[in-house]
């Protein structure tokens, strides 16, 4: 049995938790940032190699590098040393002496050049992009040491369920095993927490304390097919504590064997601030609204493109609307365009 590492073994140190989370994802960005400001020492091992989410602050990024991949940086070549004044002085003289009309056309032509730059109105300069608000932090893969291929997926357990070699349990062990965290908490089940159940067995260090998050209709939907089943029912018997967003996943949580403490139920996006979300609110009630959000997932978790039929079917009484699309799929997004260029 694994033996497990219980948090604040060492309380003189703030509490380090690892987030195994889809690292472009707003909610969880939004979760993190509920905790930002506690001091606690919070790291990250993303799910694939999407740009982090604008919102994300306050941890260190973990980024896999292959370390079969590695390329020398090209050597720059040395920079050319500036003439002296003397040498510039001796070089002028000797293009006057070849060309003295064209020489001096030229002298003349750069101090007006100088002149009117001095003359020009100031204008600040522009400011540097501001520094990420995330530390990257960066782990050698060492793919060749599992037998991890570098193309395709690797499937993660016997669910069905992939990640990118760079990604794959494996090396989120050595993750784990260089961080040493506290808690681990795997925000999703699917991309994340069926791979820190497959990372565990890796481990060379006695693993931390595991929270996995239910996100949406993970266990609502996939519960119910054979191999995901299967897999949630082993994670739910291996994790200390599971929390979610609904009575109704929390009984099903203990259906799968879990029988860890109730956690509160709560929003995975920790929530919302409703004094900043009524001033955003309008001053015209809903009927007299004149904008359409579609949400753009066309799989298991959205129909855009049922949305946008039923939209292209009352286009004549849409004349006066805004039609705005959010996390917009590929399919849905080039039917919007054909639609929008149709009029």
């Amino acid at each position: 049995m694994t033996q497990v590492v219980t948090p604040g073994q060492e309380p003189s140190l703030p509490p380090r938790v690892l987030f195994v989370a889809l690292q472009g994802s707003i909610h969880a960005a939004r979760w993190i940032e509920c905790i930002a400001e506690l001091g606690w020492d919070l790291h990250m091992f993303g799910a694939n190699d999407a740009p982090p989410n604008g919102n994300l602050r306050g941890v260190t990024l973990h980024t896999p590098v292959d370390t079969r991949a590695t390329v020398e940086p090209p050597v720059a070549p040395p920079p050319t040393p500036r003439p002296t004044p003397l040498a510039r002085l001796l070089g002028l003289a000797g293009r006057l002496r070849r060309d003295p009309t064209g020489t001096l056309r030229h002298v003349t032509h750069r101090v007006e050049r100088l002149v009117a730059e001095r003359l020009k109105p100031w204008t600040a300069p522009e400011r540097a992009p501001p520094p990420p608000k995330y530390r990257p932090a960066f782990v050698a893969a060492e793919l060749d040491r599992f037998g991890i291929p570098r193309e395709g997926m690797v499937p993660v357990g016997a669910s069905g369920a992939e990640a990118w070699p760079m990604w794959s349990p494996p090396v989120l062990a050595k993750v784990i095993d260089q961080v040493r965290p506290d808690l681990i908490h795997s925000m999703e089940f699917q991309h994340n927490s069926y791979r820190v159940l497959e990372a565990i067995p890796l481990l060379q260090h006695p693993r931390p304390a595991w929270l996995v998050t239910n996100w949406g209709s993970d266990i609502f939907q996939f519960g119910y097919k054979p191999g995901h089943s299967e897999t949630i029912r082993r994670m739910l018997n291996t994790a200390e504590f599971y929390s979610c967003e609904c009575r109704r996943d929390l009984e099903l949580g203990r259906a799968f064997g879990y029988t860890g403490p109730e956690l509160p139920v709560l929003p995975n996006s920790g929530g919302f601030d409703l004094d900043h979300a009524r001033a955003l609110r309008g001053p015209l009630p809903p009927s007299r609204r004149r904008r359409i959000m579609v949400k753009g997932y066309d799989n298991f978790a959205g129909r855009a493109m049922m949305s946008l039929a039923v939209l292209e079917r009352f286009a004549g009484r849409l004349r006066d609307y805004e039609i705005v699309l959010y996390s917009v799929g590929s399919r849905p997004r080039a039917r919007a365009m054909e639609l929008k260029a149709s009029g």
